[in-house]
């Protein structure tokens, strides 16, 4: 950390990442060249009722192994940042409590009023979806129409057929079982 100060928005802490040269995320050899270095604004969770920024400095390294797919990577932060990520592990695990808990609209008001940063889409996108089991059947194709008949691809396409009725026409959900 190399300097803590007090902005309208909350409080803006700089720190700059020193530790040890880290293993490339691709190959897991060991970096050996800087190849640059950037600021990154991170939110954080908030201190005594204000917002609060870390301005994280951090180094851009070279992968000298040739057979690798990435020539640089950035080196992360235990337990602060994630490659991609403008927000904290701690403030992430905080919201994503919020959005299990409240949902996304709910969830949104409530992040207002305790002074996290997030939206809606934001509160959305760190809900997990469910584990699709190994023999989950496959939606191919759906087609409507009045007469019940399917297209020539819809009708190579079918193993399995289900018709759902829906006001007048019929909805052919077509399912190939995964086998």
């Amino acid at each position: 950390m190399t300097r803590v100060t007090e902005a309208a928005e909350g409080l803006v802490v700089e720190a700059v990442a020193c530790g040890p040269p880290p293993r490339c995320p691709g190959c897991n050899s060991q970096a050996s060249r800087v190849h640059s270095s950037y600021e990154r604004g991170l939110a954080g969770l908030p201190v005594n009722g204000r917002s609060l920024t870390v301005r994280l400095r951090v180094r851009r390294f070279f992968c000298d192994r040739g057979r690798c797919s990435r020539r640089t990577f950035v080196e992360q932060v235990a337990q602060l940042s994630e490659r991609y990520r403008r927000s904290s592990l701690g403030l992430k695990q905080w919201q994503h409590a919020v959005a299990v808990e409240f949902g996304c609209r709910l969830g949104q008001r409530l992040c207002r009023r305790l002074r996290l940063k997030a939206g809606r889409t934001r509160l959305l996108g760190l809900l997990t979806e469910p584990a699709v089991p190994e023999r989950a059947p496959r939606v191919l194709a759906s087609t409507t129409s009045r007469s019940g008949r399917l297209s020539g691809v819809a009708r190579v396409a079918r193993r399995v057929s289900f018709r759902l009725f829906k006001g007048s026409a019929l909805l052919h959900l077509l399912v190939l079982e995964v086998g």
